[in-house]
């Protein structure tokens, strides 16, 4: 029995780890989900938060969850917004320190 076990386990290790069995996204055009983006930021106050949350919106993005611990939110841009110059757009707004793409990540 116990060696059954031990096969089952090694089977299943060697299944979850096959490249075919693998499937990464390393870029947003594989979704049908706009693109989501981690936007950090100087917003320790409510007032600074509250002003770049509006920025972001005025740059044509939506703020869809809000990172208090790490000082930042996720960020999806609207539709029907080119997401590169929304990118340039978020990059320009003071206050903001980083913006990154939120996708999958994998060790390979």
């Amino acid at each position: 029995m116990k060696s059954l076990l031990s096969m089952v386990a090694v089977c299943a290790i060697v299944v979850s780890s096959s490249p075919a069995m693998a499937q990464t996204y390393d870029s947003p055009e594989y979704t049908d989900e706009p693109a989501s983006y981690i936007v950090l930021c100087d917003c320790n106050t409510r007032a600074k938060r509250t002003r770049i949350q509006r920025a972001i919106v005025r740059a044509g993005g939506e703020v869809v969850f809000a990172y208090s611990e790490l000082g930042g939110f996720a960020v999806t841009p609207q539709w029907d917004v080119d997401e590169t110059r929304f990118v340039q757009k978020l990059v320009r707004i003071p206050g903001i320190t980083s913006v990154e793409y939120d996708g999958q990540a994998s060790i390979q």
